[in-house]
């Protein structure tokens, strides 16, 4: 699905259960999503379940 080069990572909005949203930042979004799916996600999407991807967004990640 996306994933980013060294210099970009990817923000994204995911629509869960009950209503809710989510929104997270990662370099391979379709791992991501499999680790969200699964459980192993962040605590927030373990209590609601994400539907889908409602919005992806391509970003450089900043140096430091």
């Amino acid at each position: 699905m996306y994933k980013a080069s060294s210099n970009l990572a990817f923000v994204y909005l995911l629509e869960l259960e009950q209503g809710c949203y989510y929104v997270g930042s990662t370099t391979d979004v379709t791992s991501r999503w499999v680790e969200h799916q699964s459980g192993k996600g962040a605590k927030f999407t373990k209590v609601y379940k994400p539907i889908r991807i409602e919005l992806v967004e391509e970003v450089i990640k900043k140096v430091s």
